[in-house]
């Protein structure tokens, strides 16, 4: 079943990795699929040009493309889980680049799922190596990080705002872009690189509420204190927001001392930047976590949240 998915059902892909079990168990042949179109290179002698092997099935639709939906073709392999319109202006350049998108369609290059333009993890792995080659991978890597962030902070506002059914839904077609954004800055932050940490962090910051309604505490308590470990320890923003949502990760796990120690780091954070509405939801949930144990500082803390 995980080879089927993973070869997105294609009849092609299945009968090249059928060929390759005389040589690869099945968990075995499943764990090199990260770069199926190599596993599954060669084929029958006899077979045609177009036919041998599933890379050059998909290049022969990539070679019918003109220059800008090449470009479109490539650019859209940096989401992880398909790409929507406001997705594909802010990362890919522009305006949305409707004929490029329609040939992309029509070769079946690009499929449409709800509201999002996906494309088959086997021709995925074609376009980013198509990406890679045209050197703009890492442009296109951070324009997609910052889309993330701003994806993010609409859900964190809509969260707040009443509309949690549309940001979970929202959140939960995003979480692979969300995990591919973070795991960047993260990469960035230990290789020294601030900008992209703080960026990380007030991701994870954005995400505090929407990771606690999915029940995704272990992935929140465990980005916070990477980027968070990995980061400069003066007060900034992302740092104030990150120990927020690491404290909601820790109380909601059972570590209430530990949550409590957390969210008056949080309300420090905020402090020393005069960040107001950090200092009010670090105050709430330092009094919320007191309620656990020192219940005479309990009511002034969440008053001061309130206030």
């Amino acid at each position: 079943a995980t080879i089927c998915r993973r070869l997105d059902g294609l009849p092609l892909a299945l009968e090249l990795a059928a060929a390759r079990l005389r040589v690869l168990t099945p968990d075995a042949l499943a764990a090199r699929l990260d770069d199926a179109l190599t596993l599954l290179g060669g084929g029958r002698r006899d077979a045609s040009d177009r036919h041998q092997t599933l890379r050059s099935t998909i290049q022969w639709s990539h070679g019918l493309l003109d220059p800008a939906a090449q470009e479109l073709f490539r650019r859209l392999s940096v989401f992880p889980s398909g790409a929507t319109v406001a997705g594909i202006e802010a990362v890919c350049g522009g305006d949305l680049p409707i004929e490029a998108l329609d040939t992309l369609l029509d070769l079946a290059l690009v499929g449409v799922s709800d509201d999002r333009f996906m494309m088959l993890q086997t021709i995925n792995q074609f376009a980013r190596g198509q990406l890679a080659d045209s050197g703009e991978a890492d442009l296109i890597a951070d324009r997609h990080t910052r889309h993330m962030l701003e994806v993010a902070r609409s859900i964190f506002v809509d969260v707040d705002g009443g509309d949690q059914v549309g940001a979970i839904a929202r959140g939960t077609a995003a979480d692979p872009g969300f995990a591919a954004a973070l795991d960047r800055c993260l990469a960035a932050a230990r290789d020294g690189n601030e900008e992209w940490g703080e960026v990380g962090l007030q991701l994870t910051g954005h995400l505090w509420m929407y990771w606690h309604l999915r029940g995704k505490h272990v992935t929140a308590e465990q980005y916070t204190t990477a980027l968070l470990d990995a980061t400069d320890p003066r007060p900034t923003p992302g740092r104030a927001a990150a120990a927020l949502a690491l404290g909601l990760a820790q109380w909601t796990l059972g570590h209430i001392e530990k949550s409590a120690e957390t969210w008056q780091t949080a309300y420090e954070l905020a402090e020393a930047i005069d960040h107001l509405p950090y200092m009010g939801r670090s105050a709430f949930t330092v009094g919320v976590a007191s309620l656990g144990g020192d219940l005479d500082r309990a009511p002034q803390r969440i008053g001061e949240g309130v206030h």
